[in-house]
């Protein structure tokens, strides 16, 4: 995952930081009251993670859940998506 900023037609990487799992491709992102999070769907096993994206050099990892029930644990296909809701800021 990589931060960047662009000025004009010129783009510069900010930071570059690393995700929990291997297969996390599917994202989606949200500011709550200030803070930034990022939602992300691992497709090697429908595991969800919420990370705090204060610092995007180093993200933090504060939520994680498997996205099948019974026995479907697994995502063979690697299709899937994730989305934040609307969100109330307080």
């Amino acid at each position: 995952m990589r931060e960047r900023s662009f000025s004009g037609t010129a783009g510069s990487f900010n930071a570059t930081g690393a995700l929990t799992g291997a297969g996390e491709s599917a994202i989606d992102h949200v500011t709550i009251n200030g803070v930034n999070y990022l939602a992300s769907l691992d497709m090697n096993n429908s595991t969800v993670r919420i990370y705090d994206m204060t610092n995007p050099a180093a993200p933090t990892l504060i939520a994680s859940a498997n996205a099948t029930t019974g026995t479907l644990t697994g995502n063979a296909n690697a299709t899937g998506s994730v989305k934040f809701g609307a969100v109330d800021q307080v």
